[in-house]
């Protein structure tokens, strides 16, 4: 078995030039378990009691320890950290993992680099002359391999779970069991008209865009929020409620918080039917306009593109292989995608085409940290350009008068470190429109409040702040929860299979961290009554 580390290093390492994940950093680490595995069970053997059991024990620790890291790092972000925690994996979880997400080549690859193993270290076994001395020296070197690893690998994740977990608080008995949420899933919102007021609409959604990212990364003048700050009315306290991609975008459609993650199938089964309910599509078909949702990737984006869209822009399975002039990546198993201006002709002709338009981007560029690597550019600086060139083009076909230009993002930052820093929740919101003066509005708002404000700003009016504290559902897989209060206060708890704790409570005057589960629970019932 001493032969084990080092095949299991050569293949770790082939993923890692097949790109498939940055699978090179978690070499180490296998090696340094590896050793420890070796070294503990050679002592385990030497006991009389545990040596019947020893061996086997030891190679089915083994296996199973290779196994799960051959497969973190074969499918990395879609396996573990986009899906569920580890902590949370149940028999449903892993037969999704090998049911949806998991090519039968990586299920294959993983039999034969074991069946290697075994038949190297039988054949090779008896060539060690020193076998304890051979695994301290992996052991060392895995450990210094480890330190200076710059991903984290299975190992660091299951540990960062268990830290989140036990460095927050038993949660206390809840101080109300009749709270009213009303103010967070306003149905009049849903039913307000859409005036029609510009002839031309688009509203771009940029992807883990928060205010500080946009200030930082996009702050000199040739970027479109300073481009263009004289005829723009910008939301100063607009929050993410939702921190996934998908629901983040239905909460902006249906004036809704959506109170599940995005992408665990038993959370989509629960919040699915909203695509069928009514939306700000409605209200902007009978206003006469042509809605359209376009995103750079070939595979179909769940319930949001099974709204009543009445067009729909994204890519052919050929065009997403990529080839031509254009970046196009295969970062996720769900996701075959390619860099947003590869749409950039298609969107200009619809808006421009079309004689009453309602476009939805979605941009692409950024689900990916490789797209930023090869091209060289921030998130906030590519849409920046893409936004300027589109709006530069509506001005100069003569269209920019009757044009709405909305900015905003689909969430926050959603690494787990800012998960308790109010500002990974703001994001921006912004209305461009050629006859308009600049304004800067301080009410506290969500995606939720969304019609609310494109009703305003059609009337010409300011909304009001209407709330002083808003829910905050986490990422898949994070269990995260939890309440914003104004712009001052957090309370986030980590909703564990195996119970609740809380996490922050940065405010004096919050809800206690004990009431935000019964909390929740109201705004399911609440979100369950949509139609």
């Amino acid at each position: 078995m001493i032969l084990a580390a080092i095949v299991a290093l050569l293949v770790q390492i082939l993923f890692d030039l097949e790109r498939r994940s940055g699978a090179i950093a978690g070499v180490p680490i296998a090696a340094a378990v590896f050793a420890i595995l070796l070294i503990v069970f050679r002592g385990v053997a030497k006991v009389r009691l545990l040596k019947p059991v020893s061996a086997a024990a030891f190679h089915i620790l083994f296996v199973i320890h290779f196994a799960s890291c051959f497969l973190f790092d074969a499918f990395y972000e879609d396996a573990v950290h986009r899906r569920y925690s580890l902590l949370d994996a149940d028999p449903d979880n892993v037969a999704y993992l090998f049911q949806a997400i998991l090519p039968w080549t990586v299920v294959i690859s993983l039999i034969v680099s074991i069946v290697f193993i075994y038949a190297s270290a039988f054949f090779l076994h008896h060539q060690i002359r020193k076998p304890g001395l051979l695994a301290a020296a992996i052991l060392i070197a895995g450990t210094v391999g480890a330190v200076r690893a710059d991903r984290p690998a299975l190992h660091a994740f299951v540990a960062s779970d268990v830290k989140d977990y036990i460095s927050g608080s038993p949660l206390g008995k809840p101080a109300s069991q009749n709270l009213d949420v009303r103010d967070y899933q306003d149905a009049s919102a849903r039913s307000l008209p859409v005036s029609g007021k510009y002839k031309r609409v688009i509203l771009f959604v940029m992807e883990s865009i928060t205010v500080k990212e946009l200030a930082r990364d996009c702050a000199d003048s040739s970027c479109f929020p300073q481009k263009y700050a004289n005829i723009t009315h910008s939301y100063k306290n607009y929050y993410a409620a939702n921190q996934d991609s998908r629901t983040g975008i239905l909460s902006l459609l249906y004036s809704a918080f959506i109170p599940f993650p995005a992408y665990a199938d038993r959370d989509v089964e629960q919040y699915e039917f909203i695509g069928k309910s009514k939306s700000f599509l409605d209200a902007l078909h009978q206003s006469g306009y042509t809605t359209a949702f376009s995103a750079s990737l070939s595979d179909r984006e769940r319930v949001i593109m099974d709204m009543p869209w009445k067009k729909v822009f994204r890519l052919s399975e050929e065009e997403a292989k990529g080839g031509g002039k254009f970046v196009c990546l295969h970062p996720y198993e769900f996701e075959r995608s390619c860099e947003d201006r590869i749409l950039f002709d298609r969107i200009m002709d619809f808006v421009s085409r079309d004689p009453r338009p309602f476009l939805m981007h979605e941009f692409v560029y950024g689900h990916s940290s490789q797209y930023n690597e090869i091209e060289k550019k921030t998130s906030s600086r590519y849409y920046s350009e893409f936004i300027s060139d589109v709006i530069s083009g509506l001005e100069a076909r003569g269209l920019l008068d009757e044009t709405l230009i909305i900015v905003t993002s689909d969430h926050g930052i959603r690494d787990r470190a800012a998960m308790t820093e109010t500002e990974s929740y703001h994001i921006p919101l912004l209305f461009i429109q050629k006859n308009f003066r600049r304004t800067e509005n301080s009410a506290f708002v969500s995606p939720i409040d969304f019609r609310r404000i494109f009703a305003a700003e059609e009337r010409g009016e300011v909304i009001p702040s209407t709330r002083k504290i808003l829910p905050i559902m986490g990422s898949t897989g994070s269990a995260m929860t939890g309440i914003l209060h104004g712009v001052t206060g957090l309370v986030l708890i980590k909703n564990r299979r195996f119970g609740a704790r809380a996490l922050e409570t940065s405010c004096h005057d919050c809800p206690e961290a004990s009431d935000v589960l019964p909390m929740l629970e109201q705004y399911r019932r609440a979100f369950r009554q949509i139609r």
